[in-house]
């Protein structure tokens, strides 16, 4: 196909005179690319799957998954807090020059995917009003994004305060040679905090975006926010 025509699809025989395309607008070039984003998010968690992050390549797979199922410009201002809060969480948790690196590179992409946000949110609000064939599911993303958020958020904390609890109990009932709690909880311990960082991306992205349910968004924003700063601050003391 020629170069030029990679961005245009034919329009309806009943719209078009012969040969004439349509040119995809930027939202719709969007939705065609959400997908490509999902499969390098899930090359991300791969990487970091067998470079010993295997906590945060989890959530990456998950918001790998969300990516290919939410048709919404929303899902840029997910990236954007989800990326800063990474940056944030590279600098505290490990503090050396590699991750300075790497807190630059999220915080530059965080910037980018806000930046695109604001560009995209405006033609999402045009789309959803014309008689688009995807207009409808547009419509319920813009519906569930906040429960999907407030039910994030809450299982991150319901995992935290679970594996936490099991955690001190082992230590406790445990003889000091096996006193070791078991890999899978310390999983689940280490994962929460960022899957609370997930939630609160997706209820920030569901406010900023003035979708309806504001009261899940608030949660989402409230229990993650909460989870992240927990974890933050604890990790500084021990720091």
């Amino acid at each position: 196909m020629d170069a030029s025509n990679q961005n245009s699809v034919a329009l309806p025989e009943e719209n078009r005179s012969a040969g004439a395309l349509y040119e995809l607008t930027e939202f719709e070039k969007y939705l065609k690319s959400a997908r490509n984003m999902a499969i390098g998010l899930g090359l991300w968690g791969l990487v970091n799957l067998f470079t010993g992050s295997s906590p945060f390549a989890a959530t990456l797979f998950i918001l790998a998954l969300i990516s290919v199922k939410l048709r919404s410009v929303a899902l840029l201002a997910i990236y954007a807090i989800f990326f800063l809060w990474a940056a944030l969480f590279n600098l505290i948790a490990v503090g050396d020059n590699a991750s300075l690196f790497w807190a630059a590179i999220l915080a530059l992409s965080a910037i980018r995917e806000f930046h695109r946000y604001l560009k995209l949110r405006p033609d999402e609000r045009l789309h959803l009003q014309s008689d688009a064939e995807d207009a409808p599911q547009l419509a319920r993303t813009r519906l569930l994004l906040p429960l999907l958020a407030a039910a994030v958020a809450l299982a991150a904390w319901l995992s935290y305060a679970a594996s936490g609890i099991l955690i001190f109990a082992w230590i406790a009932l445990s003889t000091p040679a096996d006193s070791d709690p078991p890999a899978l909880l310390l999983f689940f311990n280490v994962l929460s905090p960022m899957v609370g960082a997930l939630g609160l991306a997706m209820g920030g992205a569901a406010l900023l975006s003035g979708y309806r349910r504001k009261l899940f968004s608030i949660v989402a924003i409230l229990s993650g926010g909460a989870l992240v700063g927990l974890d933050l601050g604890l990790l500084l003391l021990w720091a």
